[in-house]
């Protein structure tokens, strides 16, 4: 497997255990599941999309 696609399953793995764990805690709380997990994916996106830009600035300086 090359880097990349290693890189990708780690992060889409690590996902998936984040979506899990924040379903449970709100269950566990009494919280609406789905919205828990609409707010990690909005903090996702917004990481994702800082990741990017950060990598851009960085390219751009080059």
């Amino acid at each position: 497997m090359n880097r990349e696609d290693e890189r990708f399953w780690t992060g889409f793995l690590k996902g998936v255990l984040a979506c899990e764990y924040e379903m449970k805690k709100a269950k566990e709380r009494g919280q609406d599941e789905l919205k828990e997990v609409k707010l990690l994916e909005q903090k996702v996106k917004q990481l994702h999309t800082e990741d990017i830009l950060a990598f851009l600035n960085q390219y751009e300086g080059e």
